[in-house]
């Protein structure tokens, strides 16, 4: 028995079912309140800075940025997608186990935006979880731009490339 199994058979019930459902239908909510109200946008965009020019010797500040929210036919897509995936990777790895990469995956993108001074964004972390749906489904096929079928096992090759450059 390995220690997940341990875990999950202690604190399986701190499990999510439709865990990525929840995140999808979260981030839906807060892109429909930035397209209705483009300044809550200042709210949902918060940058850390260390040793910035506004603290005093190496503290902390945070900067608040707008952005131009972004286009409603790709954010679908993209949320979509996250869907997809999350669905894939609960019926491989089950929800304790997908609730636990998710959590460990928050928490380490939060330390390391604290504790560097590059920008990190959740990109990387749903990045992280096509590779692991890649993984289990590699021969699943979409088709790009409803035309062009691509087996997932491409596509993630490809975007290891275009991450590792």
């Amino acid at each position: 028995m390995t220690w997940l199994d341990k875990l999950e058979r202690r604190f399986g019930f701190l499990a999510f079912p439709g865990l990525m459902r929840i995140v999808v239908g979260f981030t839906a909510l807060v892109f429909a309140l930035v397209l209705a109200e483009s300044r809550f946008s200042l709210l949902c965009s918060i940058s850390i800075r260390r040793g910035s020019a506004t603290a005093k010797s190496g503290g902390w500040s945070l900067t608040f940025s707008s952005r131009r929210p972004p286009a409603l036919c790709g954010s679908c897509f993209a949320l979509w997608f996250l869907w997809f995936i999350g669905d894939g990777l609960e019926r491989a790895w089950g929800a304790f186990r997908l609730t636990l990469y998710f959590l460990v995956g928050m928490i380490g993108t939060t330390a390391a935006a604290f504790s560097s001074a590059r920008d990190f964004r959740t990109a990387m972390l749903i990045a992280s979880l096509f590779f692991a749906f890649a993984r289990f489904y590699p021969d699943q096929v979409i088709y790009i731009l409803f035309i062009l079928p691509v087996k997932i096992k491409w596509l993630a090759w490809v975007s290891a490339r275009v991450f590792a450059a």
